[in-house]
């Protein structure tokens, strides 16, 4: 499958930039939506409409933390995650992070 909808959720604005910037290089006219701060894009999860995403995660962020979004979205309804990829995304050297996810 390829996927033409991407969810990327950092509270860098370089890193989503950069992240944007490689999925319009690789995908075209993929949909992108990008997220600074992660309350928002909870809130766009689970609204349901992430079916056939890929959805990029940042650990460390200031609302609610990326390991928050990820228990959020393991609780979803499995009809909200039809074909999703959920990939994280961390300059964290922590091994307990690794471990944790």
């Amino acid at each position: 499958m390829i996927y033409k909808k991407f969810i990327i959720i950092d509270d860098d604005d370089i890193f989503l930039r950069i992240n944007e910037s490689i999925i319009r290089k690789e995908f075209g006219e993929a949909e992108v939506h990008l997220f600074k701060f992660s309350k928002e894009a909870l809130e766009f999860i689970k609204s349901g409409r992430i079916s056939d995403s890929v959805i990029m995660i940042d650990l460390r962020m200031p609302e609610i933390s990326g390991f928050e979004i990820l228990t959020e979205i393991e609780n979803l309804p499995s009809d909200h995650l039809v074909n999703c990829k959920v990939f994280v995304l961390t300059s964290s050297l922590d091994d307990r992070d690794r471990q944790k996810v």
